[in-house]
């Protein structure tokens, strides 16, 4: 009789202790990846706060340095948060210190639009504070404004006096604040509180896990 050739021996099956390593590998492997992934979101989050906190400040300073209103234009383009900052370049300052003038031609970008990626507005989840302004009180723009070569329109805003304070477009008087929120996209998303003071322009922001801490200190 000839013997077996290698293609027709039996093959040995895996044992149940080897499948159970592999599955635990497989889990620990995951795992790994979904706390690498979790973490990306964290940091693309937190870097996205810090753009626009940066964006608020830099635009109190560059009103307080010109003596000249700064508008910052903020809309919703589909996943994202846009920014556009506009100065003052007519004639009539007076004019230029009225919130609710939204004669827009006399106004120019200042910067590049600020774009923070898989971001919303949503004031759903903000504590309410008395003497602090919802951004969605002010009145609805409509202003089209183009950036990255797409019409956007905004319908929010926020002004920054000549003398550095911080408006709504809203024919009510602003508070001593203004507050938003924004968070990031999926089905467990951060959340956050931007608080602007109306009086210095100082700029806030309040993680998820202040808001109790903030709320009861006010």
């Amino acid at each position: 009789m000839e013997p077996m050739t290698p293609s027709l021996r039996t093959k040995r099956a895996f044992s149940l202790i080897e499948i159970l390593v592999v599955l635990a590998i497989m889990s620990i492997l995951m795992g790994i990846g979904m706390k690498a992934f979790s973490g990306q979101g964290s940091q693309d989050f937190s870097k996205g706060l810090s753009q626009i906190s940066g964006a608020l400040e830099l635009a109190q300073a560059q009103s307080l340095s010109t003596r000249t209103p700064i508008r910052l234009l903020i809309a919703m383009d589909n996943q994202d948060l846009v920014i556009l900052s506009l100065t003052y370049k007519g004639d009539n300052s007076e004019s230029a210190e009225i919130i609710n003038n939204n004669d827009d031609s006399d106004w120019a970008p200042t910067a590049k639009p600020l774009i923070v990626k898989n971001m919303q507005l949503n004031e759903e989840f903000i504590p309410q504070v008395e003497e602090l302004s919802l951004l969605s009180e002010g009145t609805s723009l409509a202003i089209i404004q183009k950036v990255a070569g797409k019409e956007i329109q905004f319908d929010s805003m926020i002004q920054f006096s000549s003398q550095g304070e911080a408006s709504l477009n809203s024919e009510k008087k602003t508070t001593r604040g203004i507050q938003w929120g924004v968070q990031s996209l999926g089905t467990k998303p951060q959340k956050a509180v931007i608080r602007i003071s109306s009086l210095t322009g100082r700029v806030e922001v309040l993680r998820e896990e202040d808001f109790a801490t903030a709320a009861s200190s006010q």
